[in-house]
């Protein structure tokens, strides 16, 4: 008799133990909305964004999207243009990244089928794009400064002047550009000139690649970095009040001026480092990754001097080309 008592108790503490146990294990099952939670229900998706040279993109926005337009996880490319996104749902989606500024990706989107626990890796790599420049002509636009002798915009093949009045006030004229063998330099010569610009990214630091024809042979330019609150069309009307957020002298270590060559060509290569413009603003860490408009300005120098973190005289500088990207 004393046996049997002894094992109804044991079996009533078993019971009590479950029965306290049991909401325990019921919470545990649970993610924190309440619904239940399948072990292993999620999976991983990671991967880098680069250009085909191999320099990373930072700040590159990635989504999982589901239907074209749900976003079930998202990530945000580090300093190394890494994403990861260690919690996506199983079930099929797209994955969509954000096209720098100054690139190509012939699909920003691919099909991703994501497995109870599978660790997916998809790299996106970009054609870093050319952008091709303009030639500065309206004298209405804050940078285009070119007119004929009668203040108009030049049609024909005329001499060209900067509507910026000479130093002296009493002269009452508009400034002649000539080149550096002393010549007045005509409308054809001036609209000759092309330009390339190839721009790419890699830890902080924005790199140009500049390529030019047709510049004034000879003649001293300098280049300038100017950030818009938004990208803009190489056809839009700016004004430095509204749509400027920085301006100063694209550079690296060395100066921002180049001479072209007797046959008008010039190659340039640089790095620039974030901080603060010559002139206001910053160059961010990448310019390509901003929500930013950027224009790079190809000024010559009809005095053929160069004056450091500004442009200099208003009427010896003049905006030749404009490269928008």
């Amino acid at each position: 008799m004393e046996t049997v008592i002894k094992v109804r108790h044991l079996n009533f503490t078993m019971v009590l133990v479950l029965l306290l146990v049991a909401p325990l294990l019921s919470m545990c099952s649970k993610d924190e909305s309440g619904d239940e939670e399948p072990p292993n229900s999620f999976g991983e998706v990671s991967g880098t964004v680069s250009s085909d040279v191999g320099n990373t993109y930072p700040g590159i926005s990635v989504e999982v999207l589901e239907n074209g337009f749900t976003i079930v996880a998202s990530d945000i490319t580090d300093a190394s243009g890494m994403y990861q996104m260690s919690r996506v749902p199983v079930g099929d989606y797209a994955l969509v990244v954000e096209e720098p500024l100054g690139s190509n990706l012939s699909n920003n989107s691919r099909p991703i089928s994501v497995a109870e626990g599978q660790k997916i890796t998809q790299d996106f790599n970009f054609e870093i794009k050319t952008v091709n420049s303009v030639v500065a002509l309206d004298p209405n636009d804050p940078i285009g400064e070119v007119i004929n002798e009668n203040g108009e915009v030049p049609t024909g093949n005329e001499p060209l002047y900067t509507p910026f009045r000479v130093s002296d006030p009493g002269a009452g004229i508009p400034t002649p550009i000539t080149a550096p063998d002393g010549h007045h330099v005509t409308l054809n010569e001036w609209k000759a000139a092309r330009g390339t610009a190839q721009v790419s990214c890699s830890d902080g630091v924005t790199h140009y690649k500049l390529e030019f024809t047709g510049l004034i042979p000879n003649g001293v330019y300098t280049l300038w970095n100017c950030i818009l609150k938004r990208p803009q069309r190489p056809t839009a009307k700016l004004s430095f009040g509204s749509d400027f957020d920085g301006l100063g002298a694209l550079k690296d270590s060395g100066s921002n001026s180049f001479v072209a060559s007797e046959q008008g060509k010039a190659q340039i290569e640089l790095t620039a480092d974030a901080g603060p413009l010559s002139m206001f603003g910053r160059q961010p860490d990448c310019a390509i990754t901003e929500s930013n408009g950027f224009i790079i300005v190809v000024d010559y120098h009809i005095d053929q001097q160069t004056y450091g973190a500004t442009p200099g005289p208003d009427d010896q500088d003049v905006g030749h080309l404009l490269i928008f990207y």
